[in-house]
């Protein structure tokens, strides 16, 4: 496939992807939660979290915008449960999905991020 601008990104996630699972062990920090592009177009994501970070008041995550499962083989059947469970409820991975799109959004939004750092930049210069 090859690598691919945000833009193709993006649209190769809203096109082709409905669920997008994360099993990442967290020996890296590599942002959270990967697939973030995938959520961002309405994928509901079954994401590992070894950090924590969806508990945290930056995320706040529910069980309403995504499944959390241990990273791993621990996750497994937590994974598997969790793709029975959207496969089974189409009605359920509609609303997680636009819920999930939703939560992206806000947690990502320019008041949440580059805001922010203007602003410490700004009280620190």
């Amino acid at each position: 496939m090859g690598s691919m601008n945000q833009a193709n990104l993006s649209a190769f996630y809203r096109d082709n992807v409905d669920i997008y699972v994360n099993t990442e062990p967290g020996k890296k920090l590599n942002g959270w939660p990967l697939g973030m592009e995938a959520l961002l177009q309405g994928a509901v994501g079954i994401q590992a979290d070894p950090h924590h970070l969806s508990r945290t008041e930056e995320w706040n995550i529910t069980k309403a915008d995504m499944f959390v499962v241990p990273s791993g083989k621990e996750g497994i059947p937590q994974i598997v449960s969790a793709l029975a469970q959207l496969i089974d409820d189409t009605k359920q991975l509609c609303a997680m999905s636009r819920r999930s799109q939703q939560t992206m959004f806000q947690r990502l939004s320019f008041e949440n991020t580059q805001a922010k750092i203007f602003e410490a930049m700004e009280n620190r210069f």
